[in-house]
């Protein structure tokens, strides 16, 4: 049986300020596709998606970004049902973000640096984002 691959990476915009539940951040972010039309004009269509961070990259999240922040999220997509108590609760699709980068050195500057993993660690449980280069 041939190995399974899922793995995203998305580069777009917050549309709200991230949200903090059980020490886990959600945010919502835009990733707009640009398509021609019959006519041969580009066309933004907007995509929605949400996005789940976990651990000590939640709490850098929360306390760095805000609503209008360009950030690139790399993760994996998981399927998530819709509630049986509620009928108007759809089945959605969450990105489940192992990484989120601010892409403008604005937001690089204001999210917290990771802490330095004690020794014997694999360092996979300080990553997160990093800084950008200072603007020239």
């Amino acid at each position: 049986m041939p190995a399974n691959i899922n793995r995203v990476v998305l580069e777009g915009e917050l549309t709200a300020d991230p949200v903090v539940e059980a020490g886990i951040c959600h945010l919502a972010l835009l990733v707009t596709t640009l398509r021609r039309s019959g006519d041969g004009d580009w066309v933004g269509r907007p995509n929605h998606f949400d996005v789940v961070v976990g651990g000590a990259l939640a709490e850098r999240c929360a306390a760095g970004l805000r609503k209008g922040r360009p950030v690139a999220i790399e993760g994996s997509l998981s399927w998530e049902p819709g509630r049986l108590e509620d009928p108007n609760a759809r089945a959605r699709i969450q990105v489940h973000a192992d990484s989120v980068r601010p892409t403008d050195v604005r937001a690089a500057l204001l999210i917290p640096a990771a802490p330095v993993p004690e020794q014997g660690g694999t360092g996979a449980e300080a990553a997160g984002p990093v800084p950008a280069p200072e603007a020239a």
